[in-house]
């Protein structure tokens, strides 16, 4: 393209016409002229007018009872869930309780073991009878 053909202003100047030299169109972006087209804007849609509206038929009035069912159904399930884990609890309580009375168990056999043990040990040594071992450890069992 000729410059001396050109209609453009480059940075709001006339361009150089004597030059001949072929340029292009630098800098027509920044200041175009009345020859070249304008960006037209994008068709506005009025969010208020219903006939542009999707969900133009959405009455929010005849969908007030979902939101009360969905909360309806949410509290039972908070409900079914209460009642689940109440039942783990119970069967968790159940067997650590059974643990518990079982380790008991076995420390109580456990201790008057020992002490039987000492008190033969201990009695025997001392020359004493089998009547005052046991009274001992029938005194001081679990």
């Amino acid at each position: 393209m000729n410059i001396a053909n050109a209609d453009f202003n480059v940075f709001g100047t006339q361009a150089n016409t004597n030059t001949g030299t072929s340029v292009g169109n630098i800098g027509s972006n920044f200041y175009p002229t009345a020859t070249q087209s304008q960006p037209t804007q994008p068709d506005i849609i009025d969010p208020k007018l219903p006939e542009n509206d999707a969900f133009s038929t959405f009455d929010p009035k005849s969908y007030a009872g979902i939101g009360m069912m969905a909360s309806g159904l949410q509290s039972l399930g908070s409900i079914w869930n209460a009642y689940q884990q109440n039942k783990m609890a119970k069967a968790s309580f159940g067997l650590q309780k059974e643990a518990y009375e079982t380790n008991m168990g076995h420390q109580v056999k456990s201790y008057n073991t020992q002490l039987e043990d000492r008190a033969r040990a201990r009695y025997i040594t001392e020359g004493k009878s089998e009547e005052e071992i046991n009274a001992y450890v029938e005194k001081n069992r679990l």
